[in-house]
């Protein structure tokens, strides 16, 4: 009897042991980009990224957060753009060219990258 018990108690316990994975801990598993490649990518494009702030007119300064996925043939997706005045129209410009850039090709299938940008209205 007790045997039975011991080996009902084991399945129950497996069955339960199953953890679901969420989307920050995979994000986590995914090797990152190289730095210097991001940089010098994003820093090629920079006019264009800059051409999306003039666009809007506001004389402050714009933090905007960049996120994203290359694959092995350097293209992105799964790209995110926050900023900190939260606008849409500057949010979606950068969002626009920066899925159209294509990044040396990372050594994985895919690789995350982030790069973190700040505007600043001209001098006058």
């Amino acid at each position: 009897m007790k045997n039975y018990l011991f080996i009902l108690i084991l399945l129950a316990s497996c069955s339960s042991s199953k953890k679901k994975v969420t989307a920050s801990e995979l994000t986590n598993q995914i090797p990152e980009m190289s730095a210097s490649d991001v940089r010098t990518t994003i820093g090629t494009n920079l006019h264009n990224f800059r051409s999306c702030y003039e666009r809007e007119g506001k004389n402050e300064r714009q933090f905007v957060k960049l996120s994203f996925l290359v694959d092995k043939k350097g293209n992105v997706f799964d790209s995110s753009v926050e900023s900190n005045t939260q606008t849409k129209d500057l949010e979606n410009c950068i969002k626009t060219i920066l899925d159209g850039l294509t990044f040396p090709s990372p050594r994985v299938n895919k690789a995350i990258a982030k790069q973190n940008l700040t505007f600043v209205p001209p001098l006058l």
